[in-house]
């Protein structure tokens, strides 16, 4: 899936893309995949490429502070859709940037993962708790130049530095839900009956003349265990690639 910087508005573009998505998920149920399936996963990407920078925005004053049951009554594919949007406007801030620029705005050496296969660490993301009341997170980023509150605002496509010194050393935000879809809101991913995971959210970096082209988010759930970590990667939320 490729988003790009411009988005686009408007009530018949919606209304078109929708229309796209159909004839696509009914080609798809032809050539031998589930028509429901199909359907499903045409949708949700769709639901990403109309969702426009104020989704995000939307969906945190709607669903920031409410239950995980309550969360659960919109789709799950909804759900990614918006958290797609998020993490490909979290992407823009990187394109155009040389390696040196964002070698510094992560506080980083090297940004390309090491032997990590989902590239260099934006931010953590914990979930405390996923009770039915309030959720309690942790978002947090320890290193470079910017914070987290930071990157909330980039997850809503707003691009402009907050300088204000209102923040704590260690850069951790609490008790307000970042990501929605179902692998991001619970205290383990799906299949997952034990630990607590941390959800980590890592960019992967292509570079064009010396500066970012495209930018390839990804989302996995990690508990460290004796001899390293084990990852599970969040449905819907890998592979998200952010270009010009």
């Amino acid at each position: 899936m490729v988003l790009t910087r411009n988005g686009q508005k408007g009530q018949g573009m919606v209304d078109y893309a929708l229309i796209i998505a159909f004839v696509v998920a009914i080609g798809l149920a032809i050539s031998g995949s589930g028509l429901g399936d199909a359907i499903k996963n045409v949708l949700a990407d769709t639901g990403v490429a109309i969702a426009g920078k104020d989704n995000y925005a939307d969906a945190l004053n709607k669903y920031g502070s409410i239950s995980t049951a309550e969360l659960k009554q919109v789709s799950n594919a909804e759900r990614i859709a918006i958290d797609k949007a998020a993490l490909s406007n979290l992407g823009k801030i990187f394109l155009g940037k040389t390696e040196a620029e964002v070698k510094a705005l992560l506080g980083v050496n090297n940004i390309t993962g090491g032997n990590n296969p989902y590239g260099a660490i934006l931010f953590d993301y914990e979930v405390a708790s996923s009770d039915d009341g309030a959720p309690v997170t942790k978002l947090r980023y320890n290193g470079g130049s910017f914070n987290s509150l930071d990157a909330v605002e980039w997850m809503k496509g707003n691009y402009t530095r907050n300088t204000a010194n209102d923040y704590t050393a260690s850069k951790t935000i609490n008790d307000a839900r970042y990501l929605f879809s179902d692998d991001a809101i619970s205290k383990t991913p799906q299949g997952i009956s034990v630990g607590n995971y941390s959800a980590t959210i890592r960019g992967q970096f292509e570079f064009t003349d010396g500066k970012v082209s495209a930018v390839t988010i990804n989302t996995t759930r990690s508990i460290q265990k004796s001899g390293g970590y084990e990852r599970h990667e969040c449905e819907g939320l890998t592979g998200i690639r952010v270009t010009e």
